[in-house]
């Protein structure tokens, strides 16, 4: 009894295959019925039993319409045993036929043939062996039937053995096809999920990169472009959607960047800003095939990263001159210090020795507090990122501002977004935040009399991440200051470092985050100094100044970033 195994007799995919041979089946027992009632093979079909022959083909068409109707209904999916039992049928069909019309001279024998190879083609066992013996015995016993019963003169073995050695040859012919065609089908299956599985691994790879892929055309239409590439190229918009099949045109900074390097590939391309955004982003361009020159790959980096790389080795040679000249500056100055102490004490009651002493003491607290801010910078260690919740984060901001000051300062928080999120140090937020409120404070004071600051937390309007504004009542900065004033050592107080602001720059850049003097009425700054293409409703006082203020705006909260100890 054989074993109907799926997994080891049958064929791994024989559904077309049985569809093609249900509709086989079907057409010719269609036209062996319909060539027979037609008188059509006269001389050629019963030959030997009218009866026999009639009554088989018309149980044959039956059996196959019925079988064509049910695998239809079953989408031509069935069990092993069901196809077994097909073929089964066709060979007794075929063999009545034969033995009807007289044996193999009828020619029907042959059909026989696409039977068998149709079973080495289904099953892959000895089933198909199986089969083919079987078509065999009954066409041999067939032929002794009609020589013993029915004194066929037409019938003889000779044909006979030489159709069963047929099927036995075409078993074994098509069994060693259809094994070799399901040893290239498995290879191929496996190549094709190997290569879905690396194209996925790289679809994943490129998706998450923090560089920003893009891949074009001849004709500047984008291929393929990652999530890095649309952040960095500010995101999907309705007027300029960073989609596959769309043109490169709809981004005209990028573009000119890129008629520029086909027209000189040899040149660097320079940073570009993309309107609307505060991103200042390094686009570098390579073909990816030198031969045919068909696409164009745009590698894009966010130019925050490279002052980051930038940052660290000017904070390492940074430290290695402050650690040098710290001592050596220190002790002229403890010098300078001690003296004018001793000066004031000999000089006691004298207007003029007071007033000199003071200006020692306030320039050398001065030189001091410089040298402190630079040690300060130098010994930077890498920030440890936390998630703050701005709203409570500023409310306890401010109480400990004031706490840590004799006169009370009047800071106003306004929170546009209740939950915003954002990773930075606390350390470094806390000192970039006093210090540019320790301004808001001075410039408010010498305009108004009033120390106020004003803190307004949202989420930006251009890049969509999370921002603080920081506001005063002063008159604004002097445009012709507007592009120093992140400068080291620059300043337009007497009692100033010059190195707040500068400060206070380094570390948002160190935490990912970019500070930037904006004008009112969302007028902005980028960090040259130069305006972004945003309406100015205030008119320039007669000193060049308008009123402004600073905005921080951070990486986003959910960015993957830097170990803590990297």
């Amino acid at each position: 009894m054989p074993q109907f195994n799926q997994q080891s007799s049958l064929s791994s995919s024989p559904v077309g295959l049985v569809r093609v041979y249900a509709y086989y089946r079907f057409l010719l027992s269609a036209l062996i019925l319909g060539m027979y009632l037609t008188k059509f093979t006269d001389g050629i079909f019963a030959t030997l039993s009218p009866n026999i022959f009639f009554f088989t083909a018309v149980g044959f068409v039956t059996l196959t319409t019925l079988g064509l109707a049910w695998l239809i209904i079953r989408s031509f999916i069935c069990e092993p045993y069901v196809l077994f039992i097909y073929l089964l049928i066709d060979i007794i069909c075929l063999n009545l036929l034969i033995f009807a019309s007289g044996g193999t001279s009828s020619g029907i024998g042959l059909l026989l043939l696409v039977t068998i190879a149709t079973s080495s083609l289904i099953f892959t066992g000895q089933l198909a062996i199986l089969l083919a013996a079987i078509a065999s015995i009954l066409v041999m016993a067939g032929t002794i039937v009609s020589l013993a019963f029915y004194s066929n003169s037409n019938a003889t073995l000779f044909p006979t053995g030489l159709l069963g050695i047929l099927l036995f040859l075409t078993s074994f012919l098509f069994r060693g096809l259809n094994r070799n065609l399901l040893a290239s089908q498995n290879l191929a299956i496996k190549g094709a999920d190997q290569a879905a599985h690396l194209q996925k691994l790289n679809e994943l790879i490129v998706n998450r990169m923090r560089t920003g892929i893009v891949l074009i055309d001849t004709s500047a239409h984008i291929k393929l472009i990652n999530s890095a590439a649309i952040e960095h190229l500010g995101g999907h918009k309705p007027s300029a959607p960073l989609v596959i099949g769309h043109s490169l045109k709809s981004l005209p900074e990028l573009f000119k960047l890129y008629d520029r390097w086909l027209a000189y590939p040899w040149s660097r391309c320079p940073p570009i800003l993309i309107a609307n955004t505060n991103a200042e982003i390094q686009c570098n361009f390579a073909r990816l095939d030198e031969q045919e020159e068909r696409h164009t790959i745009i590698f894009i980096e966010d130019t925050r990263s490279i002052v980051q790389n930038a940052q660290q080795l000017k904070l390492a040679s940074l430290g290695r001159l402050a650690g040098s000249i710290a001592h050596e500056i220190r002790n002229p100055l403890g010098a300078i210090s001690h003296a004018a102490q001793m000066l004031a004490e000999e000089g006691e009651g004298s207007e003029i020795t007071t007033q000199f002493t003071d200006i020692i003491n306030r320039h050398s607290a001065r030189v001091n507090s410089i040298v402190d801010s630079i040690l300060q910078l130098s010994s930077q260690k890498a920030p440890n990122f936390q998630k703050l919740h701005l709203d409570q984060w500023l409310k306890n901001f401010c109480k400990e501002y004031n706490d840590a000051h004799i006169d009370t300062t009047t800071i106003v928080i306004e929170m546009l977004d209740k939950n915003l999120q954002v990773l930075f140090d606390p350390i470094h937020l806390n000192q970039i935040v006093t210090n540019l409120i320790d301004n808001a404070r001075r410039y408010s004071t010498n305009e108004t009399g009033e120390a106020w600051a004003k803190i307004s937390a949202q989420f930006d309007p251009v890049s969509g991440l999370p921002s603080i504004e920081i506001y005063d009542k002063g008159s604004g900065i002097d445009a012709k200051y507007r592009s120093q004033i992140f400068e080291p050592f620059f300043t337009t107080s007497n009692t100033g470092s010059g190195l707040g602001l500068y400060l206070a720059k380094e570390r948002c850049e160190f935490n990912y985050a970019t500070l930037s003097y904006c004008l009112d009425n969302n007028q902005g700054l980028n960090n040259s100094g130069l305006a972004n293409n945003h309406s100015i409703n205030q008119a320039d006082t007669k000193s060049g100044t308008k009123k402004g203020f600073f905005r921080i705006v951070f990486a986003h909260p959910e960015q993957l970033l830097p170990a803590k100890n990297s």
